[in-house]
């Protein structure tokens, strides 16, 4: 089992990973607020067709039709299409390797979120989770701790406590904590984001797995071997279910 060093760098590209385009979609709205107008014919075609740029590698066209999707979205800052255009923007550059100018993008599609959908709308939670994996990526831990708490906070009021995505934000900061050998502070968020994460009615196994290999991570790097050995038997054998659940739905063609 790898050391928190390792599987921090890992566990953040996971992260960003799952960030592909088109991730957002325009679909957010304040609270109690009138739907916001429908995406614009040329935001939607220009969005479509940075995805299909990404799907075939083509990152700089990506780029391009993002840049005008972005233009495309400006008549209409109450819907969150010029939003989702700066996330997406910030993806491709993540996509780069280019990092630094990600998080610019990001930043301001932040902004924008907390202008038009309020400070405590879950689209504002997930761009903070994706800023939060960013500004690790960058050693800037204090900020991406600032950011996954903040995420944390607005999911717990929003969705309460024992919700698949509290769970997972759980899981992020005590990732955080024990990548800076903070383990005092890592070790009940993990127990906690276990306990979410099973219990939620929309429970996921591949995240109880992800927060169990997490937590056995942390046991091992404090020399807690009988509890780690514990865990990563128990990581084991989730996994073993996982793995024959996805059988199950895959079979092998005859």
């Amino acid at each position: 089992m790898p050391s928190h060093r390792s599987l921090l760098p890992l566990a953040l590209a996971s992260l960003l990973a799952a960030c592909t385009i088109p991730i957002d979609t325009g679909l957010g709205g304040a609270k109690g607020a009138a739907a916001p107008p429908p995406a614009t014919a040329a935001w939607e075609s220009s969005t479509k067709a940075a995805a299909d740029a990404v799907e075939q590698g083509r990152v700089d066209d990506a780029e391009k039709h993002l840049e005008d999707a972005r233009r495309a979205a400006v008549s209409q800052p109450e819907g969150d299409e010029y939003a989702a255009s700066l996330m997406n923007l910030g993806h491709v550059h993540a996509a780069k390797g280019d990092t630094g100018n990600a998080i610019v993008f990001y930043e301001r599609a932040l902004m924008v979120r907390e202008q038009h959908l309020g400070k405590d709308h879950l689209e504002v939670a997930n761009t903070l989770n994706t800023l939060g994996a960013s500004y690790a990526f960058e050693q800037r831990y204090d900020d991406a701790q600032r950011a996954f708490a903040r995420a944390l906070a607005i999911r717990e009021k929003t969705l309460g406590e024992n919700n698949l995505l509290v769970g997972q934000s759980l899981n992020n900061l005590a990732l955080l904590y024990a990548g800076k050998g903070e383990y005092d502070k890592a070790e009940p968020l993990y127990t906690r984001a276990i306990e979410v994460i099973q219990n939620a009615p929309d429970s996921s196994r591949a995240d109880l797995i992800r927060a169990l290999d997490n937590y056995t991570a942390l046991l091992d790097d404090t020399g807690r071997k009988d509890e780690a050995d514990a865990m990563r038997a128990r990581a084991a054998a989730e996994r073993k279910e996982y793995d024959r659940f996805h059988d199950e739905l895959n079979p092998l063609p005859k």
